[in-house]
């Protein structure tokens, strides 16, 4: 029977890691689920926006609406964690 893991890794910048939670109902939904998430110091959560032609940003939750089958946030006293659940195909 698998056993909840955490794996932090440090990655170039500091003060960000990668977690990497295992804790699946089963083998089956855990080679099919992998949830996504990143966090920051800002407060400010994020919004859906159309950007133009030429603008370099804005096209990061268009991404994650279009891929995910679920996203959220959540508050944090310090910032916040944006997460998105991407499932694949069964």
């Amino acid at each position: 029977m698998p056993q909840p893991t955490t794996r932090a890794r440090p990655t170039g910048h500091p003060g960000y890691s990668e977690t990497l939670p295992r804790d699946p109902k089963s083998a089956a939904t855990a080679r099919r689920l992998v949830r996504v998430a990143v966090s920051d110091f800002s407060h400010v959560l994020p919004e859906l926006c159309t950007p133009k032609d030429d603008e370099e940003g804005g096209r990061g939750l268009a991404l994650v609406t279009g891929l995910a089958t679920k996203w959220g946030t959540e508050k944090k006293p310090w910032g916040k964690i944006v997460w998105a659940e991407l499932e694949g195909r069964r």
